[in-house]
């Protein structure tokens, strides 16, 4: 695992923003259906 690339770490921040920020989008839709 030490050989692994740094550009890793910063995909996989980026994969784990996209669904926080999907899963923030569909509340914000949950959120608003119910206004």
């Amino acid at each position: 695992m030490r050989s692994a690339k740094p550009t890793i770490k910063i995909c996989w921040q980026l994969i784990s923003l996209l669904i926080s920020w999907i899963y923030f989008l569909k509340v914000n839709k949950a959120v608003f259906q119910i206004v």
